[in-house]
């Protein structure tokens, strides 16, 4: 029988990703991670597992100590490479190995650190087999190496870039050599189909907040200058070159982070030109395209209206036919969410709120897919109770139809109404996908509330992605407007329900969801308690010292940050703390790049000078995101705790 989740359980899931499917179709690699790395800030262990498509036993393909990570076929499906970081000393390099026999050899070994954001394009074969490009961010000189050595470590802020730039390496020597030009940050990047060239997502500067102004450029393979292709005040990603050269498709919308994007698709000629929105794409965000062989189709999936789905686009005509949808989420979080073999036949990783992540293969048939699950990774879930998670649909005041997600507690609460806690997502571009929550990170607490008797609604408000590019970017310029009426009047819907009581309502977010929640704690009266994680009460003094001041600027068109009675002022709560009434919990960790540990401490000051209850917690070593095992299990504990004793 089912028992309880402890939170012990919210932490205990292994995260299941990147599934890479053989080109012949008949196996498929995937990635088997713990879901926490070592307090020394070491990255969480992984392996390569391997499971065949016609059914079978999946068992473990690589066997090192390390993270390995990433797996690509070659485009012959001789030999595999990926990520590691298994040699002690010698940070991430790429290997290679072959699938029928013998351990993984090491291909590379560079100075530089080489780059691998799980949800970004960083690492790929070239089209004929004989080489693979990767991302290295540029070493020390030997002078930058001899000072430090020295304990000569002054740095000059913002002086001493180092690049992220494209290397090559010759996939049988394992000679590696810079591809991309000096100066130039690249973010992601595609091969042309001769292996001439390249097609990257790039910037000027090599700063996390340059991302938001980068530009989709081209250049020669060795080493040849960069030529602009298309600017845009949106942002760019998954940059992918025609088979026969002729054109370049990417994804654009407005993105609040690198790698968590999902907007429309955009075709344009491979030697500049016009962009070219597909129609087809508007509706849905997705975040993965492949051209097929004979340029005249591209293939897609990622999110739709609060699921996900695969389709394919016309590249001429921008005409959309559907191939499959679930009320769920496909990837397990990381980039590819699929890949597809040379017959049409899908990998892909599916989820949903009471089904953890597997392996699945999609077969198409009669023009849909149909799907059959190949792996049984998570022996924890039976034994689990969980909250039942069901899809709400609500109209906003302005008519606007707005999707969200609500757990209810477990068998033995009653039937409601419930004490209800609103958690609000960060990005805002991001989505509170119908996911399976328990080994989520600070998510997992959802089900641990639901376990003592706290309802949960998850809303996915105007600037969320999942129901196209429109949607995503509705909340410009409107930050805490319509979004936050988005919220409430999903509150009124779980009322209405009977599934929350009035007077025993709380709010939490992280990052932007940290934001709307501030704007509960300034805006509103309606709640009992708010806990406040990783937010920016004050947009100037954020600006100022955050490693991405150009998200906000993106968001509210540039303004003058520095203007003392201009929209920096008018969208920092902070200005409104005066109306502050409600206990506030405030978590941080204190690393946090993103949104810098001193937001935290000015709105402890301020609550606390205002009479207001406050309490605040960091976390050493954390940063925008809370990732040691023992820190997260006390987010979830702390927050629970919060609104039991005050709900």
């Amino acid at each position: 029988m089912p028992r309880p989740v402890t939170i012990e359980d919210t932490v205990s899931f292994r995260t299941v990703t990147s599934a890479a499917m053989h080109p012949d179709g008949g196996s498929i690699v995937f990635a088997v991670g713990e879901p926490f790395g070592g307090k020394d800030g070491s990255t969480p262990r992984s392996r390569l597992w391997t499971v065949p498509t016609a059914g079978g036993e999946p068992r473990p393909f690589t066997s090192g100590v390390g993270a390995d990570a990433m797996p690509l076929w070659s485009p012959d499906g001789g030999r595999l490479a990926f990520l590691s970081d298994r040699e002690r000393g010698l940070g991430r390099q790429v290997y290679v190995m072959r699938p029928d026999f013998g351990e993984a050899e090491r291909l590379t070994r560079t100075d530089g650190r080489v780059a691998a954001t799980a949800a970004m394009q960083t690492f790929a074969w070239s089209p004929d087999g004989a080489r693979i490009a990767f991302l290295v961010t540029e070493p020390d000189t030997a002078e930058e190496a001899r000072r430090k050595k020295e304990r000569r470590d002054h740095v000059r802020f913002e002086k001493e870039q180092k690049y992220n730039r494209i290397c090559v390496a010759d996939a049988s020597t394992g000679e590696v050599r810079y591809a991309s030009p000096p100066g130039l940050q690249i973010w992601e990047f595609g091969w042309s189909p001769d292996g001439e060239s390249f097609v990257a997502v790039a910037s000027d500067g090599p700063y996390k907040y340059d991302w938001y102004l980068a530009r989709l450029v081209r250049f020669d393979a060795s080493d040849g200058a960069a030529r602009t292709l298309h600017r845009t005040e949106r942002q760019l990603a998954k940059p992918a070159w025609s088979p026969d050269g002729s054109r370049i498709a990417f994804l654009s919308s407005i993105w609040s982070d690198q790698g968590a994007v999902g907007g429309s698709v955009f075709v344009m000629p491979a030697d500049g030109g016009g962009a070219r929105e597909l129609e087809g794409s508007r509706r849905t965000s997705p975040n993965w395209i492949e051209w097929s062989p004979d340029s005249g189709t591209l293939h897609v999936a990622g999110q739709e209206r609060g699921g996900a789905g695969i389709a394919t686009l016309d590249a001429n005509t921008g005409a959309r036919t559907h191939l499959w949808h679930v009320e769920g989420a496909i990837g397990g979080g990381a980039w590819p969410p699929c890949s597809r073999d040379r017959h049409g036949n899908y990998a892909v990783i599916v989820e949903d709120a009471h089904a953890p992540a597997e392996v699945h293969v999609a077969r198409p048939e009669d023009g849909t897919l149909t799907l059959t699950r190949l792996t049984d990774l998570h022996p924890l879930a039976p034994e689990l109770e969980l909250g039942r998670t069901e899809i709400l649909h609500w109209e906003a005041p302005d008519g606007q139809r707005i999707q969200g997600l609500l757990i209810r507690p477990t068998a033995g609460h009653g039937e409601g109404p419930w004490p209800m806690v609103v958690d609000v997502h960060g990005g805002p571009a991001s989505m509170h996908a119908n996911r399976y929550v328990m080994g989520m990170g600070r998510l997992g607490w959802l089900q641990y509330a639901a376990s003592r008797g706290m309802a949960v609604f998850m809303p996915n408000p105007r600037g969320s992605t999942g129901w196209g590019i429109e949607f995503t970017e509705a909340n410009l310029k409107d930050l805490g407007g319509m979004d936050w009426q988005d919220v409430l009047a999903g509150i009124d819907h779980c009322v209405e329900i009977g599934a929350a009581q009035e007077g025993r309502l709380g709010i939490t977010g992280w990052s932007y969801g940290g934001f709307l929640t501030g704007w509960a704690l300034t805006q509103s009266d309606r709640f009992s308690a708010c806990a406040i994680g990783a937010a920016a009460p004050h947009r100037r003094s954020w600006h100022g010292n955050s490693g991405i001041k150009n998200w906000v600027a993106t968001y509210l068109g540039y303004p003058d940050p520095w203007d003392p009675d201009g929209d920096y002022r008018h969208y920092s709560f902070i200005s409104h703390v005066k109306n502050a009434k409600m206990p506030t919990l405030i978590l941080h960790g204190d690393r946090d790049a993103d949104v810098p540990i001193e937001q935290a401490h000015i709105l402890y000051r301020a609550l606390k000078e205002h009479g207001v209850e406050t309490e605040f917690v960091y976390y050493p070593g954390g940063g925008h995101g809370i990732t040691q095992r023992d820190q997260v299990m006390d987010i979830g504990r702390r927050v629970t705790a919060w609104f039991e004793q005050r709900l």
